[in-house]
């Protein structure tokens, strides 16, 4: 009989395990529902908000640069990229002045801007044929005319 009352124990300890694990499960899963619930909500209603904010900031900042023309301190950096290109140039150093065009280049085509693929396009000329660079200067000049045709348009 003592067998009995041990394996009652053993099942009836094993249903209160069970319950109180379904119990936490649904408790924990409620939780979770719930912020996801929240997360979604809260995307709703912030995102015509933010869709306003930055779309306001983009014409905020079309605006300054109509008016102002290029920040001051990307002009200065910018300039710094084509004199690094020259100056490499100058002192016989295509390598240095082809990896110098490279990062202009790409600067440029971060920036968006129109004059700068057109700055960038002159710099190809300036460094003209040497065997650093994997294509024609006149090729690489004539792909940023065309960016910058493309974007002044746009």
């Amino acid at each position: 009989m003592g067998w009995k009352v041990a394996m009652t124990l053993h099942r009836t300890t094993l249903a209160i395990a069970i319950a109180v694990s379904l119990v936490v499960f649904g408790a924990l899963s409620g939780i979770v529902i719930d912020q996801i619930r929240f997360n979604r909500h809260r995307m709703a209603v912030l995102k015509p908000s933010e869709d306003a904010l930055t779309h306001r900031n983009q014409m905020l900042m079309k605006l300054e640069l109509a008016t102002n023309g290029r920040h001051p301190a990307f002009e200065a950096e910018w300039r710094q990229s084509l004199q690094d290109i020259d100056d490499a140039w100058q002192t016989a150093n295509p390598g240095r002045a082809v990896a110098a065009w490279h990062e202009a280049y790409r600067v440029a085509v971060r920036t968006g801007r129109w004059d700068a693929m057109i700055d960038v396009g002159d710099a190809a000329l300036r460094v003209g044929a040497v065997s650093e660079f994997r294509e024609a200067p006149d090729a690489a000049a004539r792909r940023s005319y065309l960016t910058a045709l493309f974007r002044a348009r746009g």
